[in-house]
C-alpha cells in the first residue's frame, strides 16, 4: 500500500491516523539499509534473523519477535543478520489528530521484545491484512487496530487471558449472546431474566443457577457488567459524549450509570477515558474475570 490515506477515524475516539506504506520485506544475508532520517512513526516487526537497530547513534539488537517503534525525525541505520536472510514486517503511520492525548513523544519505548501470547502479532497481522484488503469497515478497523498497537506498546500492557478453564455452560453461553446481540442492536432495553431464559431454553431458576456457578454472579448483575464493559469499550473508542453512551447500553440517565460505571471501574466516565487516553486502564479485580471470560466467549 503506497498511497498515502487519511482514513475514517469513527473507531478510535480523537485520534486520527494515516497510513503511507506497509509490507513484509526480506533481506539477504549481511545487507543493510539506511542511513535515512524517518519523515514518519514506524512500526517494525523482526519476524526472522537476528537485526541490529541503529536509531539516533545508539545501537540497538532486535533478534525475532521484537518490535520497533521509530518516530518522525529519528535518524536509523539497519545491519541485517550476516549469516542469514532477514524477515520483518512495516507499517508507516502519521498522527494527524490527537497527539496531544497521547505522553509526551520523548518518553516513549524505541523497542519492545513480544512475550509468548501477546497481543500485538495478531493485532499487527491483522493491520497488515486489513491495509491490503480494503472493504466495508476496513477504515475504521485500521483505525482502531493502530490505536490498540500504539496504546499497548507504549504502556508496555501486552499480554492476553489464558483460555484454560474460561469455557462457559451452554445456558450462560446463550443468554450472554442474546444480551451482547441487544446491545449491538441498541435495544435499549436490558433483556429481562425471562427472555434470558427462554432464548437460552432454561427456566429464570436454572438460568440463575448456572450463572452463579459460572461466573459467580446472577445474570441480572452479569448482564449490568456486560452493558458497563460495553461503555468502556465505546468510552475507549469513540468520541461519543457520556450522556449518548449511557443511552447506548440502557441506562435511563447520565447520573445512575455513572454512579454504576464508577461502582464496577473504580473511576467516572470522564476519568476512565482520560486515563485510557494516556495507556492507563486497571479496572478493578473484582470485575476483571468476568469481563476477560464474556470477551473470550464473545470473541470466539
Amino acid at each position: 500500500m503506497r498511497a498515502r490515506t487519511t482514513l475514517g477515524a469513527a473507531a478510535a475516539g480523537d485520534l486520527l491516523f494515516s497510513l503511507a506504506s506497509s509490507a513484509i520485506a526480506v533481506y539477504p544475508p549481511g545487507s543493510t539499509w539506511g542511513p535515512r532520517t524517518l519523515p514518519d512513526f514506524e512500526f517494525v516487526w523482526i519476524l526472522e534473523g537476528d537485526a541490529v537497530w541503529s536509531c539516533n547513534g545508539v545501537r540497538h539488537p532486535a533478534p525475532p519477535g521484537t518490535l520497533l517503534l521509530a518516530r518522525p525525525g529519528t535518524r536509523e541505520h539497519y545491519r541485517w543478520d550476516p549469516a542469514r536472510q532477514t524477515r520483518h514486517a512495516y507499517v508507516h503511520f502519521s498522527i494527524e489528530r490527537g497527539l496531544a492525548r497521547l505522553p509526551n513523544i520523548d518518553t516513549w519505548p524505541l523497542i519492545r521484545q513480544l512475550p509468548d501470547g501477546d497481543i500485538l502479532r495478531p493485532l499487527f497481522r491483522h493491520l497488515l491484512w486489513a491495509l491490503h484488503h480494503p472493504g466495508p469497515g476496513t477504515a475504521a478497523s485500521i483505525q482502531t487496530t493502530l490505536r490498540h498497537m500504539l496504546f499497548s506498546f507504549l504502556s508496555g500492557s501486552m499480554g492476553t487471558a489464558s483460555l484454560a478453564g474460561t469455557e462457559l455452560p451452554t445456558v450462560v453461553n446463550v443468554a450472554l449472546r442474546f444480551a451482547m446481540d441487544r446491545l449491538e442492536r441498541r435495544k435499549l432495553r436490558p433483556p429481562q431474566i425471562a427472555e434470558l431464559a427462554r432464548a437460552a431454553g432454561a427456566s429464570p431458576r436454572q438460568l440463575h443457577r448456572a450463572f452463579q456457578s459460572a461466573l459467580q454472579c446472577g445474570p441480572a448483575a452479569a448482564i449490568r457488567l456486560l452493558r458497563l464493559d460495553r461503555a468502556a469499550f465505546l468510552l475507549s473508542d469513540t468520541s461519543l459524549d457520556v450522556q449518548e453512551i449511557a443511552g447506548r447500553v440502557g441506562f435511563k440517565n447520565q447520573f445512575h450509570f455513572s454512579r454504576a460505571f464508577k461502582s464496577a471501574f473504580g473511576r467516572s466516565p470522564s476519568d476512565f477515558r482520560t486515563r485510557l487516553a494516556t495507556g492507563h486502564d486497571a479496572p478493578p479485580p473484582a470485575i476483571l474475570r468476568l469481563r476477560t471470560t464474556m470477551r473470550l466467549m464473545l470473541s470466539e
